[in-house]
């Protein structure tokens, strides 16, 4: 029998699906150095519960790497009592999520960071979220929802689509967007 699981590990959770939860600690190891953590999955483990995220940073660790098959992700907020700040280029690109919790810590988001994530369904982005790089979020095709924190400075989501207020550039939108006719898109990014 299969159950899901949010596991957390020093401080890094993400859910997974764990047929055996009680083989667990049997089938993952731990490898930490150059203050990086990797959950690292050996081969026996069933390959829909693997799960791996890299957590990089002295100072302001960052997400980057995602390796894992599971739908819906969690960021977490700190790592080592210290926030994490951003998610790095081409950090999830490809990847099957359809969900993932950005954490009010999070300030970036890179290039690519998401691209080409065909089954990412909803993006919620905290108020934190001061840059979003134009190809953060490309051919993301199964977008249905864009929401933005009403604190956010710098974007904002209306019509289901996500806009950075400064430029006045949209970012991404959903297949049911509506572009504001108000005059506040400037700039559409491929």
């Amino acid at each position: 029998a299969s159950l899901n699981s949010k596991l957390r590990f020093h401080e890094v959770a993400f859910p997974v699906l764990v047929p055996d939860i009680e083989r667990y600690h049997a089938m993952f190891e731990f490898v930490r150095g150059s203050r990086e953590l990797v959950v690292i999955n050996r081969e026996e483990t069933p390959a829909d519960s693997r799960a791996t995220l890299v957590i990089r940073g002295d100072v302001l660790p960052y997400v980057t790497n995602y390796q894992g098959t599971a739908a819906n992700v969690v960021i977490p907020e700190s790592y080592e009592g210290r926030p994490v700040r951003g998610i790095a280029a081409e950090a999830f690109k490809k990847s099957h999520i359809v969900s993932v919790t950005i954490p009010n810590t999070i300030h970036y988001i890179r290039e690519s960071a998401f691209s080409q994530c065909q089954n990412l369904k909803t993006l919620h982005l905290p108020a934190s979220v001061e840059e979003i790089d134009p190809t953060a979020f490309f051919g993301c095709t199964a977008l249905e929802s864009i929401t933005v924190d009403e604190g956010n400075a710098c974007y904002r989501a209306e019509g289901n689509c996500l806009i950075e207020i400064a430029t006045g550039r949209l970012i991404v939108g959903c297949k049911n967007s509506v572009i504001p006719d108000d005059g506040s898109v400037r700039i559409i990014s491929r």
